[in-house]
């Protein structure tokens, strides 16, 4: 199964690189002569890489946060200490800087 291939690269040069036309040429004409070579080289990489990140350990501390996320067990939301301390002070500060939030 194909992962990646050098279409990509030069899709992605093109579009988010922003590459000069003599670059996108020498991909264009690299891609004609190596482009087995370059798609079966890319494939093994990315399934190795892809691999090792699929890993078991990987997976359950993964699941372990998203189940700590979506079924926490405490009902009220989480408030940094201090921060409701600050919430007078930061309010007439935003009033001061804005006329047409009630400052002068």
């Amino acid at each position: 199964m194909k992962l990646f291939s050098v279409s990509v690269v030069v899709v992605t040069a093109l579009h988010i690189f922003a590459a000069p036309q003599w670059c996108m040429q020498s991909l264009l004409m690299v891609r004609l002569l190596i482009r087995n070579t370059v798609d079966t080289y890319l494939d093994w990489y990315l399934g190795t890489k892809l691999d090792q990140l699929a890993n078991e350990h990987r997976v359950v501390r993964i699941i372990h946060l998203l189940q700590g996320t979506c079924h926490s067990r405490s009902t009220q939301p989480w408030i940094p200490p201090g921060s409701l301390n600050r919430v007078p002070a930061s309010a007439g500060v935003r009033a001061g800087m804005s006329p047409l939030l009630g400052g002068r």
